[in-house]
């Protein structure tokens, strides 16, 4: 009787976690990179290792009512690093999707930008420089605490709104941001069209800043091609950057990708910032690829600043960069 009871008890034990586990999805990444800048700058040209890895655990339960709630909670995995990178809540039903917490905005979610094109994004521009480096509507990318709204898909439609709060008091500084999506076809070919906006309400004495964003992905076959601009106002810049990109995957799974972007801040007179892309992507087996990226930049310092002021910083800037990555996922 007591080697049942036992036998009894392992059984119920095991099929609890199974149940448990049917309920909760791991996965991980991890690249590894080697990095070689040249550049005017001296004291950045050199070659550096890097790594980025991360461990997603995502959580999922559906009520009796039919909603489905998933807590996701993605963990940095560095040497040495292990912060919490984003941690939030999904409700999902028949109204659409809430999700609450720290995760990325609705503009940052719906946003096209050429650079996604490429397996690695890289933007070797000097640190001190405030000008455009992508296509990118990054205003509400930060994984701050927000509420997000995910409308049900209607048709060939899908869209979001975000809000979050600012601060207390006199320098509260919330965020709006929406962002949408709509695909359609013509004649062999499928396309994409992304529009985005976020506003961040300016504290006392200083303006609203505001990114905008609209793309167009064209796909045939194997061949993508993403057009998409970008303006971002703020109180001393005003920064309009545009681009064209596209990707060809080959029958064996390698995925050549190039892209072409540009920058201009039509206060500050006369910067700007011009990036070639190209990358060779290939499997190496299933779940590990390796990545070459090129990047050939020029930056141009103002010759006038937002005050009217002959300006003397950041110095001009040009160069290549090379980048391997080691790219594994699990």
């Amino acid at each position: 009787m007591r080697k049942l009871l036992l036998t009894t008890t392992a059984l119920a034990t095991v099929a609890s976690f199974s149940a448990l586990a049917a309920d909760v999805a791991i996965k991980g990444s991890f690249e590894w990179s080697a990095n070689s800048l040249s550049s005017k700058d001296t004291a950045r040209t050199g070659s550096s290792f890097g790594t980025d890895s991360e461990i997603v655990f995502v959580f999922t339960n559906k009520t009796d009512s039919g909603l489905v709630v998933a807590m996701t909670t993605e963990l940095q995995a560095d040497d040495g690093n292990t912060a919490i990178d984003e941690g939030s809540v999904a409700i999902s039903g028949d109204f659409g999707k809430f999700i609450l917490g720290g995760n990325d905005g609705a503009a940052d979610m719906y946003n096209m930008e050429v650079e996604d094109l490429m397996g690695e994004e890289v933007s070797p521009l000097v640190v001190s420089a405030v000008i455009g480096t992508d296509t990118d509507v990054s205003l509400d990318a930060v994984d701050d605490n927000k509420v997000t709204y995910i409308m049900p898909a209607m048709g060939n439609l899908k869209a979001g709104v975000s809000y979050t709060s600012g601060a207390v008091g006199t320098d509260s500084r919330s965020t709006t941001s929406f962002g949408g999506q709509y695909a359609f076809d013509m004649a062999d070919a499928g396309f994409t069209l992304a529009v985005t906006n976020a506003v961040k309400e300016g504290s006392v004495g200083t303006a609203n800043a505001e990114h905008n964003g609209v793309a167009l992905k064209m796909t045939t076959g194997s061949l993508t091609v993403t057009a998409a601009s970008a303006d971002k106002d703020t109180i001393n810049d005003k920064i309009e950057s545009t681009g064209i990109g596209a990707s060809y995957k080959l029958a064996n799974g390698t995925v050549l990708s190039a892209y072409s972007m540009s920058s201009e801040d039509t206060i500050d007179i006369g910067e700007t910032y011009e990036n070639v892309g190209m990358e060779v992507k290939m499997i190496i087996a299933s779940g590990l690829n390796a990545i070459l990226t090129y990047n050939d930049f020029t930056y141009t310092m103002p010759t006038t600043d937002a005050a009217g002021s002959a300006a003397t910083t950041p110095a001009n800037d040009s160069g290549t960069n090379t980048k391997l990555t080691i790219q594994a996922s699990f």
